[in-house]
């Protein structure tokens, strides 16, 4: 089945919920509602999702272009809008964090579905093995009143055959497990995963450092990442590489490298181009 059901989702958490039949970007279409009508937009309040089944020209960190058969993926964006809570107060310098919410959510869904084991490659990838089942972009607009929402697009492969993946290294639940995925299911973990992790979080001040459920932030993190212990190729703006072994995330976010020779640098998501896991050494 390449459509959603809604009939099939119910996410009460949420204060919209939009299931598309077909659709460019989900993320595009959350930016058009943020930056269109003022009454309309009020009316997606603090915590919002969209979603499609059949998403075909979907774009990611560095434009890439992201693609794939209809019912072959779930395509969802996440339209977050603290301001429309007054409760809420969340600095810029924490907003980052909300792709690491997306990231954890999509481990849950797919531990709870599958019985699957993924990883987080920093800053935004969800692995199965070494390879990517998951992207994630999240992108700050500015809503013509001044005010600062977050769209959380979330790409994820499911029913994909091998034949059907977009590169070698990447990977599907179909092709891990053998089990077809419900997409409505899967929304539904996923998206109840997000609620909840950006309630607790929340809640807590948007502090990374605080617990919620058990544990904070960033011990999930810590917790979850590959690229902690990994050999790691940092490439950076104008071809200038740091080789390191990733060895922790900092308070704020960035990740921790040391090379070779002890010298520790860390490095910001609007720092990176790409961090490949590499032979270090060799």
């Amino acid at each position: 089945m390449t459509q959603l059901d809604p009939s099939a989702v119910d996410l009460p958490g949420f204060d919209r919920v939009e299931i598309l039949e077909s659709i460019g970007s989900t993320n595009d279409y959350g930016r058009a509602v943020l930056m269109g009508d003022a009454v309309a937009r009020r009316s997606w309040g603090e915590l919002s999702v969209i979603s499609t089944g059949d998403q075909n020209a979907g774009h990611g960190r560095l434009d890439r272009v992201w693609s794939a058969p209809p019912g072959s993926s779930l395509a969802t964006t996440f339209v977050v809008r603290p301001h429309a809570n007054p409760r809420v107060h969340i600095a810029p310098d924490q907003y980052h964090w909300l792709t690491s919410l997306a990231a954890l959510s999509v481990r849950d869904a797919l531990m709870q579905g599958f019985s699957l084991v993924p990883s987080i490659k920093w800053p935004n990838d969800v692995l199965l093995g070494n390879r990517k089942v998951c992207g994630i972009l999240a992108q700050l607009v500015l809503e013509p009143e001044g005010d600062i929402s977050v769209i959380v697009g979330v790409g994820l492969n499911l029913n994909m055959t091998a034949e059907q993946l977009p590169v070698p290294t990447s990977t599907s639940t179909l092709v891990e497990s053998g089990q077809l995925a419900d997409l409505e299911q899967v929304l539904t973990s996923l998206a109840t995963r997000f609620e909840y992790y950006y309630r607790e979080f929340a809640s807590g001040g948007f502090d990374a450092s605080q617990p919620f459920g058990g544990a904070s932030l960033l011990e999930r993190l810590r917790g979850a990442l590959s690229t902690i212990g990994a050999h790691l190729t940092i490439h950076l703006p104008g071809d200038e590489t740091f080789r390191g072994v990733g060895v922790d995330i900092a308070d704020t976010g960035e990740l921790v490298v040391r090379a070779e020779n002890g010298e520790e640098r860390q490095f910001t998501v609007g720092d990176v181009v790409h961090v490949r896991p590499d032979g270090y050494g060799s």
